[in-house]
């Protein structure tokens, strides 16, 4: 963890305070990727994890706090780019919420930023299977002019995006009861939209991105958290973690 001085550490902790939600953001939760030791899945669901890359396109890099080793950045300058990839993830006929931090150089609008592939229709990495059919794919799409979130082929397109060359947080949720779907940009919602059928694939899931995109902190959970509980997630991962923040405070 990036160390700082005690009077930013007292700073951060009260602006922490000020904003928190009482809600538990633990509960539900399937899989946890913080990268700050290396491609772990903290809750233990995932232990496959490989990397897909045709040079190794992937490197552990600094997360927004500058602690080193500490989030991943996809570095292959291929056409496919790079992606981290295995099974564990089980969303099938659950409600849900995936939620991450990530950085891009990319401004192009043809660029894709980084993509999140759940279920597809075989356990093939290295990019989205055209083989799939409805319900057997949850896909999130980023680019520089649209942020998709999709049931293959039943898609939510919202054009509000992220700013170039700063960390952002993107969440998205489903309901499974009301067939209900959200997107929030930094800890607001940006849009909401019925889905024709949920998610019924396999566990199979893939991270992927191009040339210079970073990413952090991606969290998987089996319910669909509320605006509140989004912007919970948002505000305790805005700062250090509470625990580093201690052990600063008293020169550790």
């Amino acid at each position: 963890m990036k160390k700082i001085a005690l009077s930013s550490v007292l700073l951060l902790s009260a602006c922490f305070s000020s904003h928190a939600v009482n809600v538990d953001i633990s509960s539900g939760l399937l899989s946890k990727f913080d990268f700050n030791n290396g491609l772990v899945d903290s809750m233990g669901n995932v232990t496959d994890v490989q990397i897909y890359s045709p040079s190794n396109g992937i490197v552990m890099t600094y997360d927004r706090f500058g602690a080193s080793n500490s989030a991943i950045k996809f570095t292959d300058s291929s056409n496919s780019g790079s992606s981290i990839w295995g099974s564990g993830i089980d969303l099938a006929n659950k409600s849900l919420t995936i939620s991450f931090w990530f950085r891009s150089p990319l401004s192009s609008v043809l660029d894709d930023v980084l993509q999140v592939n759940i279920g597809l229709g075989s356990y093939r990495p290295g990019g989205y299977n055209p083989g799939g059919s409805q319900g057997n794919n949850l896909h999130i799409r980023i680019t520089p002019l649209i942020n998709q979130f999709s049931f293959f082929y039943d898609d939510m397109d919202i054009s509000q995006n992220a700013a170039p060359n700063v960390w952002n947080h993107f969440s998205v949720s489903f309901d499974q009861a009301s067939s209900s779907r959200d997107m929030y940009l930094n800890g607001f919602l940006i849009g909401s939209q019925q889905a024709a059928f949920g998610f019924t694939g396999n566990t199979f899931f893939e991270l992927g991105g191009r040339r210079g995109v970073e990413i952090d902190d991606i969290r998987f959970y089996q319910r669909a958290l509320t605006s509140a509980e989004v912007a919970s997630v948002y505000a305790t991962e805005s700062v250090p973690e509470p625990s580093a923040l201690s052990l600063l405070a008293v020169g550790l």
